[in-house]
């Protein structure tokens, strides 16, 4: 009978950058990885689980970035691992010294590159969510791919839960790339991005501004979808007041079309509780979670 010879891998020392938590906690829990540098992103995810845990780590802003390219040509690793990093890394530089570069992105690359992607799913009216991890190049999320997955986009997910079901992706498939890399003695080509047929999306207050008093029904709830976390909402401004809108929906109700078909958009038609219905340009939006800005 053949014995089986299994190899021994050699631990891998990881600098760690970016802001958020998916590929800490995989390579926390991995023995065959040790994480020699840690740059969290201030107030990031990933900065905020590190301090909760008294985790020795360095915090950085997008002023810094030099600073942080200083630090990466200059300290000693074998890999680097990139999940949220805010900037476009040296990668011919660090690949010159042997290092292996890697970015774990929540979407299903080609689709969707960019710093803040995830607003884009309803945005841009896709039908599915994902994550990627690929080896980092030149341009922006567009590194050869060492493991990606994609789910169904269900009509249950507000924005929300896009972003804690793209993050847990993002866990699965780093997880599952350092597999394949394990395997291949990390020496795996991956496979090409063809970016011609994905897009780029980043979030913009031109993308999260409201006009009710010439979009269409489609358009305003479209966006409403896109930013409806606390953090962001969509900003109208509404008889004279400027608004944030987090969240709101399409009137079918006949009656009430009637009833405001003749009125202006843009005007509020009517108020209760907590909500309004606002006119627009081919129906009328109740918007059920807002705030007035002073």
């Amino acid at each position: 009978m053949e014995e089986k010879v299994v190899e021994c891998l050699q631990m891998k020392e990881v600098f760690l950058i970016g802001n958020r938590l998916s590929c800490y906690k995989i390579l926390a829990n991995n023995s065959n990885y040790s994480i020699r540098h840690i740059w969290a992103k201030t107030n990031s995810l990933l900065d905020t689980f590190l301090n909760e845990k008294e985790i020795s780590h360095n915090r950085f802003d997008i002023q810094d970035k030099q600073h942080v390219m200083d630090v990466l040509a200059e300290v000693d690793y074998d890999i680097l691992v990139s999940n949220g990093c805010p900037f476009i890394l040296p990668a011919t530089s660090l690949k010159q010294q042997g290092k292996i570069l890697l970015n774990t992105h929540p979407t299903f690359l080609p689709h969707l590159r960019g710093a803040t992607p995830l607003n884009g799913v309803f945005y841009k009216d896709y039908k599915f969510l994902g994550a990627s991890t690929h080896y980092i190049s030149d341009s922006i999320d567009s590194g050869n791919i060492v493991y990606q997955e994609k789910m169904d986009l269900t009509d249950d997910l507000d924005q929300g839960l896009v972003y804690y079901l793209s993050f847990e992706m993002e866990g699965v498939v780093f997880q599952k790339a350092l597999k394949i890399l394990e395997e291949n003695g990390y020496d795996y080509e991956g496979t090409i991005v063809d970016v011609s047929n994905g897009c780029y999306f980043n979030r913009t207050i031109d993308k999260q501004t409201i006009d009710f008093e010439n979009e269409q029904v489609s358009d305003c709830i479209r966006k409403i979808k896109s930013f409806n976390i606390p953090s962001q909402g969509c900003f109208a401004v509404i008889e004279g007041k400027k608004y944030v809108i987090y969240d709101g929906e399409k009137i079918q109700n006949a009656f009430i079309l009637n009833k405001f078909e003749l009125d202006y958009p843009g005007k509020i038609l009517l108020e209760y509780g907590d909500s309004f219905l606002i006119k627009v340009a081919d129906g009328i939006i109740k918007i059920t979670k807002y705030k007035i800005e002073n």
